[in-house]
């Protein structure tokens, strides 16, 4: 398979970067996979999986959102954060996904709510990320 080049930013470091062969990441339209040789395209990219694949290794991490610029063999993705699944703290997770649960039942206000509604897709996905990472290790 033909590779492009795959970089993952984030305020904090740079979370990845090699040739790779396909990267899938959440968009607010669905998932869009990118292969080499992919058209133009800056996407804003959803809190959720991403899933990299090289030759036949298959990664998995979660982003936090931001987005998305393919131009040529090169593809940028920027986020607020990125874990690999053993970074992610699974009993921290749950607790924020019960917080947020919690915030979201309270009803206090819309903007309250929709920012409960974020926290818990963030806490969502990293437990989906890191209970994948561990089915991978076994």
């Amino acid at each position: 398979m033909s590779k492009f080049h795959l970089t993952i930013n984030t305020p904090t470091r740079k979370f990845f970067e090699d040739d790779v062969d396909s990267v899938v990441v959440k968009t607010y339209d669905g998932e869009i996979g990118i292969l080499k040789g992919h058209e133009p395209i800056v996407i804003p990219v959803e809190v959720g999986p991403i899933t990299i694949r090289n030759d036949d290794n298959v990664k998995r991490a979660y982003i936090a959102g931001g987005f998305m610029n393919v131009m040529g063999d090169i593809v940028e993705i920027f986020s607020d954060d990125a874990l690999w699944p053993e970074e992610i703290d699974t009993r921290r997770a749950e607790e924020a996904k019960m917080r947020a649960e919690e915030r979201m039942r309270a009803k206090k206000s819309q903007e309250e709510f929709i920012r409960a509604r974020a926290a818990l897709a963030r806490a969502m996905a990293r437990l989906e990320v890191a209970e994948k990472g561990q089915k991978a290790m076994r």
